[in-house]
């Protein structure tokens, strides 16, 4: 009788990621030196199961993030890595506006939402701080 309630907890067993299946990692850009019109790239490495696929809508969408920040481009890829998969996304921003003196803005946080048949996982990647700083000082 024992086998046979091994074998059925092990037939309905989740097949879920938990937190420590998936593994993040960002190379964010230098969080100083900006002016108006600069690019900064950062670049999000998920390996997670390779049943677990990304949920489209939770990516970012290319467009204004706020008053200083635009998502120029997105590029995601996947590669299988073992029994896992790296999804890498590319993000590229531009820096949209000039302050009057230097001021810390942030990339923006994100929530990437992964999901299989039955469970959902999500990947939050914390926001960066940058400076921008005017192109011409305020008094020549």
């Amino acid at each position: 009788m024992r086998k046979y309630f091994l074998l059925f907890c092990f037939m309905f067993a989740p097949l879920s990621a938990s937190a420590e299946d998936m593994v993040v990692r960002t190379e964010d850009p230098r969080p100083f030196g900006y002016v108006i019109g600069d690019e900064l790239s950062r670049r999000v490495e998920i390996d997670a199961p390779s049943n677990y696929k990304i949920q489209n809508d939770s990516l970012p969408r290319a467009g204004r993030v706020d008053s200083w920040l635009e998502l120029r481009k997105i590029k995601v890829t996947e590669k299988a890595i073992g029994d896992k998969s790296r999804h890498t996304l590319d993000l590229h921003y531009q820096v949209m506006n000039s302050p009057e003196s230097v001021k810390t803005h942030q990339l923006p946080n994100l929530l990437i939402i992964f999901n299989n048949l039955s469970r959902v996982h999500e990947a939050e990647i914390a926001e960066s701080p940058f400076t921008v700083a005017p192109i011409t000082p305020a008094f020549v």
